[in-house]
């Protein structure tokens, strides 16, 4: 049953969906890490002046500029909105995470990973847009933010569920109210939002979220800004990556919000991606069959042409490089 106050959705699952009730409890304070994530927009304005008795154009520039070169010295760039509006009432909060509002004709339905370390910010950054509630939070991934408080008191959380991570979510207080293994659609007016789980990925369990009146999707971890990590303790792996983004690929949509950060994409720009990590799947392979040892892997391994520049003593060396090169060979 849903709570009184909260606007009548219509779910529909395949193949089931597991219905919890969840005790709300009061947002805490917000922490000091939320505060300083806060004001980073407002740091982010203030820029070092030149150095006292500089001249930054150099001894032999004119004594003034005039027409295009006077238009083009406007100083830093601005920041980058602190909420940006890729579709109408459809919203991507980028000092968050990349989590996205869309926002219905009576509530707000909130999609990412790790919301409520968010929480503050999240919460100042809607108000800016609508002053309706939020009554839905999609999880992107299971187990997280399983026992956190949700953004919005109040708000039910709908999240995935394959392995059996929130299996059993009796006895937690903030466990999700909603489970689904395969497809769910949510109805809030008009606007339908379409939750699919399409496998694994970085870790087992990825969902991502469709906007199909907007033409958007919320990839989560699936489409990444950056070196791809694989956490293979949590039954990730390259290869059901792959599947995953083949999967999400045969989606209809057109616009990309990649999970964790990062820049708004195209569809082609998903595309990309997946074969980039085709790539250097099949890299690591050929170095496993020419007996190319797992600890001097990252000597031979070229990435740079894909845009990843992977140093030796960075995330991606330590810590998938080597459960990638296992994956490939066949095991440790």
């Amino acid at each position: 049953m849903l709570r009184r106050g909260l606007p009548v959705a219509v779910l529909v699952a395949v193949p089931w969906i597991g219905l919890h009730g969840a005790q709300q409890n009061a947002p805490p304070e917000p922490d000091a890490a939320s505060r300083t994530r806060a004001g980073a927009a407002d740091a982010a304005q203030v820029a070092p002046a030149d150095a006292p008795g500089t001249d930054p154009l150099g001894a032999d520039a004119p004594d003034s500029l005039e027409g295009d070169e006077a238009a083009a010295d406007v100083g830093p760039p601005e920041p980058p909105p602190e909420v940006l509006e890729i579709g109408d009432g459809l919203y991507v909060l980028p000092y968050c995470g990349n989590a996205v509002a869309r926002v219905t004709p009576h509530s707000v339905v909130l999609v990412g990973h790790r919301l409520a370390e968010y929480r503050a910010e999240i919460t100042r950054l809607i108000a800016t847009v609508t002053d309706r509630p939020i009554a839905y939070e999609l999880a992107t991934h299971p187990g997280e933010d399983a026992d956190a408080p949700t953004v919005a008191p109040g708000a039910r959380r709908i999240a995935p569920d394959r392995t059996g991570a929130l299996a059993s979510p009796v006895g937690r207080a903030e466990a999700p109210d909603i489970l689904f293994s395969a497809r769910l659609s949510l109805f809030l007016g008009d606007a339908e939002i379409t939750l699919h789980h399409v496998g694994g990925g970085p870790a087992d369990g990825a969902a991502v979220v469709v906007f199909p009146d907007r033409g958007a999707v919320h990839a989560g971890r699936l489409v990444v800004d950056g070196a791809p990590f694989i956490d293979f303790t949590r039954g990730g792996s390259a290869e059901g990556w792959i599947e995953s983004l083949d999967a999400l690929l045969a989606l209809a949509f057109d616009t990309v919000v990649p999970g964790g950060g990062g820049p708004v994409l195209q569809k082609s720009d998903a595309l990309a991606f997946r074969d980039r990590l085709v790539t250097l799947r099949t890299r690591v392979a050929q170095l496993a069959r020419r007996r190319v040892g797992k600890e001097d892997v990252a000597n031979h391994l070229q990435t740079a042409d894909l845009g990843w520049l992977l140093g030796l003593n960075g995330d991606f060396v330590r810590e998938t490089l080597p459960g990638l090169y296992d994956e490939v060979a066949g095991g440790p």
